[in-house]
């Protein structure tokens, strides 16, 4: 078995040139690449059986999830040595290499280790938490997948298999009305039959054309008028009863735990 590595968008940078730390009893190493893109990665000690390495790779991707929450604009993509699946080259060189170097700066952000990220213990919320994080790494070449996670996060958040009338109040009827819809009935036909059905039908006549420069731009706009309300919706919808915390005890490396584990730890020391 090969190391797992997780890419980060290039231009965020954390605070410190590495991170050592446990979650979910993983320990994981966060560094600063110093290679020729200077990508951030996430390495994952080898191991060599199959089990323990999906093990890895689920925990991996669920504390991404909880990552994403607390820097939605932070993206990321696989690179799995063994299996060869996802991307090698950090994101800035699929969405971002038409900016000039001094455009490219005023993006950088600098980062840390988020102090406290939700726990993600149950299947409505991995759910969730695992396509907003889809969504957001889609965001940069993949507009109608973007757009199709958000679909299915409404879906879970709301248990309908058609959230287009939910989606068409969350973004606003002025919305619509500026970019020319004459009625709510024309703006949720959009969403369904040209947005959502472009991903999960082939033979309609009315999908949106991935190639056709007005109608991605109209997946793009909506995508942000999403991206931008999404979090405050999900966190009204769904409760998140815990969150883990980043502890320092007696142990080599700071850990993620709940108050109640840390003071549970505590008290026997």
């Amino acid at each position: 078995m090969g190391a797992l590595f997780i890419a980060f968008d290039s231009n965020f940078y954390f605070e410190k040139e590495e991170y050592y730390f446990i979650y979910q009893d993983i320990t994981f190493k966060l560094l600063n690449s110093d290679g020729k893109n200077k990508h951030l990665l996430i390495t994952i000690v080898d191991n060599h059986e199959i089990e323990t390495y999906k093990k890895v790779y689920e925990t991996v991707s669920q504390f991404l999830s909880a990552f994403n929450w607390e820097h939605p604009y932070c993206k990321f993509l696989y690179k799995d040595e063994t299996f060869g699946v996802g991307a090698s080259l950090p994101l800035d060189k699929l969405g971002r290499q038409l900016l000039s170097q001094k455009e490219m700066t005023a993006y950088i952000i600098k980062v840390d280790l988020p102090k406290k990220i939700p726990l993600i213990n149950d299947k409505k919320l991995k759910n969730v938490f695992a396509l907003f994080r889809e969504a957001n790494t889609a965001s940069v070449n993949l507009e109608l997948y973007e757009f199709f996670c958000y679909w299915k996060i409404f879906e879970f958040i709301h248990r309908t298999n058609d959230p287009s009338e939910i989606i068409y109040d969350l973004i606003g009827n002025d919305f619509f009305q500026k970019k020319g819809f004459l009625s709510k009935g024309e703006a949720l036909i959009h969403l369904k039959e040209k947005l959502r059905n472009a991903l999960s039908h082939g033979c309609k006549t009315k999908i949106i054309n991935p190639d056709n420069f007005d109608d991605i731009h109209s997946v793009k706009e909506i995508n942000s008028q999403l991206k931008h309300k999404l979090r405050r919706h999900i966190d009204k919808n769904i409760k998140i009863e815990n969150y883990l915390h980043l502890f320092t005890l007696n142990q080599e490396y700071p850990i993620y735990m709940t108050e109640k584990e840390y003071l549970s730890v505590l008290y026997k020391n």
